[in-house]
């Protein structure tokens, strides 16, 4: 008789039972070994539901603003002929206004759609000064928006601070200058509702009536107005007060419900048969436009941060794979003994595999609940990121992206102790007592890190497949393809750097202890299992290595910055004038214009101008030199920038001999001095004066307005200066006569506590139109674009340290679990529990300490590479020392925490129990 069909069902189903029921009894008798394997993937789990609720808040975020954010359904953007867009003036070119027929045409477009509109006027570049007590207080560039209180904005509301419960158009009143400001301005500013600021260009005092919430102009799509604030003014006041000219630039119109893509399509049209707009002059763009655009951002960002956590999710899979394969070697003979009771290979496999299935469940659930709660704290770096508010919620389609994820890299990981269980023979358990570990072969070991390769790749593909759909030339399995390579090549730079680690574990094992005999215990241990700690060095390094590197990087940058604007353009204000070519009139009125304007200033120290010319190099020394190919040369040796260094042309003219010798390191020949103006003379680089043969005393020719102008080198300058790459530097006053500079700056040293007033003043001067700024406002500018820059990888970094902290603290329950016996030992001998915490706590010191200094070295060796190869040096401020410092103490505070939560409870078991059971 065959067996019925529910027969077998039953059989079935009483087999799994079974594997499930061995494989949740093992874990519940791995005790807290088992749980900090659990802890690993769920820390895993845990960034990746994070990573991905913020890459779904954010493109939720960006889709759901789109109207706002366009200012309704249609904008209407009229062009301002390559002039610069100011908002409150009228220079002598005149912005192109609407007129008003044109106004009216729209409104009746509108009026026939029952659409809403709003007619206004934005700009950039102006400056507001804060008065206090009759004298500036703080200037600072905002974006300013001229508006009908009552009509703007046509979709949504602008949300009013102060005073609350206020509307934009009560805040408003009849006659009086009012100004309302935005959140961050008012922050910046200190200022409050009541106070008075001076708008560049006007004398009259205007009073803040109302501070209004950041969101309401702020975002992707204007990060202007995130970093400067911005600020609105009403048509009449601007009208009355500034300039009866200023009309409006801008158009907005919003219909009652948001239209189709066809609809949109339709509506652009009837807009153009009624109006006439067309472009260039007059530019007309639709929500649904945007819409699309924010789509594809929003699926690229979502892929690209929830890979950037996927390293997390292999520090997991790591936890899990040590964890499993140091209770395969603890239950050799129990697996021996259940294959000798009749077991085959297939059923072993699947008890491991209930096991590992088991792990990876409870892990993943757990990790969920994690990644919801860590959710507000990482929509906080995305905020930071796309300037925009984020709302925190539970996202399903997270919580199913992290319970796949976990449950696929646990049976990934899993595969090598499965494999490693099916290796023991029936016969060791006639044998328990030789201490017979089963390994996989070497053929076996390449086969299994293939099949790892291909689904780890897999996985990845399924995740940045949204993306390459993206791109027309790319199908999806192309995605698969590349990501399998991108896989395949990260963990063979993985496993070398493993490699190299396991090498410094086990010269560190041979250092001498001087006696110490808790060192050498410690140090013994420590190379104990050299694989395993080599790959937790990883995991803490990487961790480091991104928190130092984005420091250094960001901070470094900044104190370069700061030290290009003020040591190497000789002030601490600049002053830019906005004009598109310059002769000597313009030249020679823009230095008087800038000295009336601060004339009464008071700390004006010094100034300085700085013209940038296009010349062409001719000749060296009578010798034609020929156009390279930049195809052709080598990046490393020079070649490359060489001819671009010696092409490019500055002339300063200066009233003190500091600021070149601050901005030039001269290593050959003499820097230019006040003595040289008129002179046909030039200073340049060394290193690349060595690969064209210019010395000092060299003749060179350069094609300088259709002419041909000889200089003679005077002075060679390192590659270390401030201004290595800024091409050669004539005397001021060398090309007089003969071409009029590109470009031209100007910058003033001013007493700091004259800077703002200085910085108001200039940004006054009308002709030529200038826009000043105060350098100490340019690095915050930069600091805050950095830290919006680098919002996401600190985030990543920060949670791929913490998955490395868990990973470390089942390191160390593990060596704990193998080295009962000798804990047992050591006690036995008189050791005291104490005296072994500390062994342990020495040795995982050395772990934290050893990754903290191979983390932070490999971003400083990076700083140091970067400016062998460029000559730039990228200085390290206190605050990135000090950084430094506290990752080093993080390090040593998660080893030491680890060695507390994982050992303390093991090496005070009783000596007995250890002994009979071990």
């Amino acid at each position: 008789m065959t067996p019925s069909n529910d027969g077998r069902q039953l059989g079935f189903f009483n087999r799994v039972a079974f594997y499930l029921t061995y494989g949740w009894r093992n874990i519940q008798r791995g005790g807290r070994w088992t749980s900090l394997a659990i802890l690993c993937i769920a820390a895993g789990v845990a960034t990746v539901v994070a990573l991905r609720g913020l890459g779904l808040s954010i493109g939720e975020s960006l889709i759901s603003t789109v109207r706002q954010d366009n200012k309704g359904d249609i904008f209407i953007e009229r062009a301002t002929d390559d002039t610069p867009d100011f908002a409150l003036v009228r220079n002598s070119t005149d912005l192109n206004f609407f007129s008003d027929d044109e106004l009216a045409t729209v409104q009746s477009y509108a009026d026939e759609y029952n659409a809403t509109t709003a007619f206004f006027s934005t700009g950039g570049s102006v400056t507001i000064s804060n008065e206090n007590g009759g004298s500036i207080a703080t200037s600072q560039f905002v974006v300013t928006y001229v508006v009908d209180p009552a009509t703007y904005p046509a979709i949504g509301e602008v949300r009013v601070i102060e005073p609350a419960g206020a509307t934009l158009e009560s805040l408003y009143t009849e006659g009086s200058p009012d100004i309302v400001v935005s959140e961050n301005m008012a922050s910046s500013f200190g200022l409050s509702v009541g106070d008075e600021v001076r708008v560049a260009r006007t004398d009259t005092l205007f009073t803040v009536r109302g501070i209004v919430g950041a969101e309401a102009e702020a975002g992707i799509s204007n990060p202007f107005a995130a970093f400067f604030g911005f600020a609105y003014f009403d048509i009449d006041d601007v009208q009355r007060i500034i300039d009866p000219g200023v009309g409006y630039n801008r158009i907005s119109i919003a219909f009652p419900e948001a239209p189709t893509e066809e609809e949109a399509r339709a509506q652009r049209r009837a807009l153009v048969r009624a109006t006439g707009f067309q472009f260039p002059d007059t530019d007309i763009d639709s929500a649904v436009n945007a819409l699309a655009a924010r789509e594809e951002i929003s699926i690229a960002l979502g892929d690209f941060i929830v890979t950037l956590g996927l390293g997390a999710l292999l520090i997991g899979g790591v936890g899990i794979l040590n964890t499993m394969l140091v209770l395969v070697r603890r239950r050799t003979n129990e697996i021996a003994a259940l294959k000798t009771f009749g077991l085959k290979g297939r059923q072993i496999a699947l008890l491991f595999f209930a096991e590992s299935l088991l792990l990876g469940l409870i892990g993943s659930v757990i990790g969920c609940i994690a990644g919801v709660l860590l959710g507000g704290f990482v929509n906080q770096f995305g905020e930071q990121f796309i300037n925009q508010d984020l709302a925190w919620r539970i996202y399903p389609e997270a919580l199913i992206y992290g319970m796949s994820l976990g449950m696929a890299t646990t049976i990934i990981f899993g595969i090598a102790p499965i494999l490693t269980a099916l290796q023991i023979r029936p016969a060791t358990v006639l044998r328990p007592n030789e201490g017979q570990f089963a390994r996989l072969g070497l053929l076996q070991t390449f086969g299994l890190m293939i099949l790892i390769t291909l689904l780890l790749g897999l996985i990845v593909g399924q995740i940045v497949q949204p993306t390459f759909g993206l791109v027309s030339s790319f199908t999806a399995q192309d995605a698969y393809i590349w990501s399998i390579i991108g896989v395949a090549i990260t963990l063979l730079i993985l496993g070398l750097l493993t490699g190299v680690l396991w090498v410094l574990v086990w010269l560190i094992g041979k250092l001498p202890a001087f006696g110490w005999v808790d060192l050498q215990l410690a140090l013994r241990n420590l190379s104990a299992q050299r694989t395993r700690t080599a790959t937790t060095l990883l995991a803490l390094s990487a961790g480091m290595f991104a928190l130092s590197s984005i420091t250094f990087v960001s901070e470094g940058t900044r104190q370069l910055l700061n030290d290009l604007l003020s040591q190497s353009f000789g002030g601490n204000v600049l002053a830019i004038p906005l004009q598109p070519a310059f002769d000597e009139r313009l030249s020679d009125l823009a230095v008087r214009n800038y000295a009336s304007a601060l004339e009464d200033v008071e700390g004006i120290e010094g100034s300085t101008v700085i013209s940038l010319y296009d010349t062409e190099l001719f000749a060296i020394d009578g010798v034609r030199v020929e156009d390279p190919d930049f195809d052709e040369v080598n990046p490393l040796d020079g070649t490359t920038t060489a001819p671009l260094q010696w092409q490019n042309a500055t002339s300063w003219d200066t009233d003190n001999d500091a600021i070149l010798d601050n901005a030039f390191t001269i290593v050959q020949g003499r820097n230019l001095t006040l003595a040289d103006e008129g002179q046909r003379v030039l200073i340049g680089s060394a290193d690349s004066a060595a690969v064209l043969g210019i010395s000092v005393g060299s003749e060179l020719t350069y094609s300088v307005g259709g002419q041909r102008v000889n200089f003679t080198v005077i002075g060679l300058y390192s590659s270390g200066s401030l201004l290595a790459n800024a091409g050669v530097v004539f005397a001021p006053g060398s090309v007089a006569g003969i071409l009029n500079p590109q470009f031209q700056f100007f910058s003033f040293e001013v007493a700091p506590d004259n800077v703002t007033a200085a910085v108001s003043e200039l940004s006054g001067v009308i002709v030529p139109q200038t826009v000043a700024l105060d350098v100490a406002f340019i690095d915050g500018l930069v600091g805050r674009f950095l830290q919006q820059f680098i919002a996401i990888p600190t985030i990543v970094g920060v949670l791929s340290l913490l998955a490395a902290a868990v990973i470390m603290a089942n390191t160390i329950a593990l060596s704990t679990l193998e080295r009962r016996r000798q804990i047992g030992i050591l006690k036995a001998i008189g050791l005291k529990s104490n005296r072994v915490l500390f062994v342990m706590l020495i040795e995982s010191t050395i772990i934290g300490l050893l990754s903290a200094l191979l983390g932070i070295g490999l971003s400083w060796a990076g700083l140091a590479i970067f400016t062998e190869i460029t000559g730039q040096v990228i200085p390290l401020p206190t605050e990135a020392r000090l950084v430094a410092i506290l990752l080093v103490l993080a390090a040593m505070g998660i080893a030491a925490g680890s060695t507390f939560l994982s050992a303390n409870v093991a090496v005070r078991e009783r000596v007995m129990n250890v002994l009979r059971y071990e």
